[in-house]
């Protein structure tokens, strides 16, 4: 639990699992999982969906690492991180047919500083109609493509 102390995540349990295995059982040959948060919710996205293809995360840390075409990638998830709003919205608009976005709202809140205020809108927008909302109440998945 020492990893998830935030303030904000004092007073529940996140449900990633949940969420995740409605994307599991509902994923169709093609779809991609984008992951919202720190990298360790992106590990566990990934451990209970089996795969996550994008983690949205601002802040590059020195366990991930840049490949030659500029990307970077999760060591622990070898998926690609979105470091940018505008990048999030290439992906979105541009990106494949099934993109699912897994997330949880308390990262969305002003509160927090995870992200930028325009990458949290952003996300806001996107997470508006859940397809499932976890245990919690909080941690969702929706299909945004």
């Amino acid at each position: 639990r020492g990893l998830v102390n935030w303030e904000h995540y004092n007073d529940f349990h996140q449900d990633y699992k949940s969420p995740s295995h409605y994307v599991r059982e509902h994923i169709a040959n093609g779809d991609r999982v984008v992951a919202v948060g720190p990298p360790y919710m992106a590990a566990i996205y990934h451990y209970y969906t089996g795969g996550v293809h994008y983690a949205v995360q601002e802040a590059i840390r020195e366990y991930q690492f840049r490949l030659k075409d500029g990307r970077v990638i999760d060591r622990m998830t070898a998926s690609e991180v979105i470091p940018s709003v505008d990048r999030l919205k290439t992906l979105v608009e541009d990106g494949p047919e099934g993109l699912w976005l897994l997330a949880d709202r308390r990262l969305l809140i002003p509160e927090n500083h995870e992200y930028s205020d325009e990458m949290k809108s952003y996300l806001r927008v996107l997470a508006q109609a859940p397809d499932y909302v976890g245990l919690d109440g909080e941690t969702f998945a929706v299909k945004i493509r």
